[in-house]
Order: C-alpha cells, then structure tokens, then sequence
C-alpha cells in the first residue's frame, strides 16, 4: 500500500489473535492481524489525545499537531480534529484493493501454489459486484481459498484491523467490557 500512497510507509501488519497464539480450536480457517500505523509523520501517541464515549470501548482521537492535521486532512473532522475512523477504514480498504491488483502483488501470490483469492459480493444488496476484500466493523476481510494437503477447499478469512501504538495514555473505558458479567453464583443456580 505504502508505493500507492507513501503516507503508509512504515507500516506493518502484526500476527495477532487465536490462530497465531496456538489457541485455534478447529480448522486453522480465520487469522487476524493488526495493521499498526508507522510512526513515519501519522497519529502517534505524541501527536493525539482522547475523548471518551458513551458506548463501551469506544473512543474518540483527536489530532493536535496542526502538521499532521494537513497531512490527514481527509480522514480529520475540520471543526473538531476528530479523527474519523470510517473514512480512514475506508480507504485502507480502497488501498489493499488497489494493491492486489498490482504486479508486485500478483506476481508473488496471484501465483501461489496452494492460495486461491475469492471473489465475495460487495454488498448484500448486488450480488453481481464482486470484490477481493470486503470490509468488516473495524477493518477489512480478504478471503481466499487453501488447497494444500492436509486442507483442500479450506475458506479462510484474513481480518485486518487498522491500529494506533499506544503505551500511556490508554483511555479508561477502554478496559471496560461491554457484555454483562457472569457471576459464578449464577451458574450454579
């Protein structure tokens, strides 16, 4: 994505999530990773603070450093600063759509022994408009298809979810779960 648009250089995506930490209970048909933005001029814990939301786990970004509110300007509220994620998930999307697409890309997996990519539908309501990578609440999805020894047919979902490294300013509602929690008296009654 970074030779699309060099905003995202120094990006990386993380392994992250139960099939990378040994914990996948069946068929190894879903992975997650993270896509931790480079420190390369973007929002950085040094350059944002927080507003907390009403909804659980949720929070607002506002950028305070005026030189990457110009950078941003297309994913940044102009009245407030807020970061809009929406906008921002978005185009990442357009971008990893772009860039599956280019000759670096289909040279090294269009080609892959054992990987098939999955045209899905787009959106439920035009079943005839297909795409590579759909978007999800947080991120995006690619889909594809193993057909390797052990698994042949195999459907596997990658999640891709953007991300911000943050060490010291975590919000407090962030440690907040938004499902009731289950009291272990109650399972014995």
């Amino acid at each position: 994505m970074a030779h699309i648009d060099d905003r995202f250089s120094n990006s990386q995506l993380i392994p992250s999530g139960s099939g990378f930490e040994g914990l996948k209970v069946q068929k190894p048909d879903e992975f997650d990773f993270l896509y931790e933005f480079g420190k390369n001029d973007f929002i950085t814990e040094e350059t944002i603070h927080f507003v907390q939301t009403n909804d659980p786990c949720y929070i607002k970004i506002i950028v305070d450093d005026i030189r990457i509110q110009s950078k941003w300007k297309d994913f940044i509220n102009d009245n407030e600063n807020f970061l809009n994620a929406s906008k921002l998930r978005l185009y990442i999307i357009l971008l990893m759509q772009q860039a599956s697409f280019t000759n670096m890309f289909r040279c090294k997996w269009w080609q892959h022994q054992y990987l098939r990519f999955n045209l899905v539908p787009y959106h439920e309501n035009c079943p005839n408009c297909v795409t590579l990578i759909n978007q999800s609440k947080v991120g995006a999805i690619l889909h594809m298809e193993w057909n390797g020894k052990k698994y042949e047919k195999l459907h596997i979902s990658i999640d891709i979810a953007p991300a911000i490294s943050i060490f010291n300013q975590w919000p407090s509602n962030a440690y907040k779960h938004s499902l009731p929690v289950i009291e272990i008296d109650d399972l014995t009654q």
